[in-house]
């Protein structure tokens, strides 16, 4: 079955090298069908993952232990019926302008953007999935 999974970290990294862990997850996810984004922004990678659930499981195991990041968090897990990054085996969401208006309008203003639940973090990939700025 298709699913989704939402997580967050505390990014021990870059950006740069932010990019190029998005680069390497491109090449791995292909082989294995599984879409998605990163995003970037003030410490924080929030990523976006679809493909059969199997699949995802052992991707997120592999998440959990990848040691330029910490405090990894499911936001969300579900069946979806399509998915929204079909053409991209990993989408880079450089933080931009425009990702931050777009974020500020899903967020709630004052909240941990760690911490939101998966239905907002669902809304926020789904707007930058249609933003014209990725790579």
């Amino acid at each position: 079955m298709l699913g989704r999974l939402i997580y967050s970290s505390t990014a021990l990294c870059d950006a740069a090298e932010g990019l190029r862990i998005c680069v390497e997850a491109r090449q791995a996810n292909a082989a294995r069908q599984i879409t998605g984004a990163l995003y970037l922004a003030d410490n924080l990678f929030f990523q976006y993952l679809e493909g059969e659930e199997v699949q995802l499981a052992t991707l997120v195991n592999r998440i959990h232990k990848d040691k330029r990041h910490s405090n990894c968090a499911v936001l969300d897990s579900r069946l979806i019926s399509q998915p929204i990054f079909k053409s991209w085996p990993m989408a880079w969401l450089p933080r931009t302008v425009q990702t931050d208006l777009l974020t500020q309008a899903v967020v709630p203003r004052g909240s941990n953007p760690a911490a939101i639940d998966g239905t907002t973090a669902g809304t926020l990939f789904l707007a930058l999935s249609q933003s014209a700025e990725h790579h």
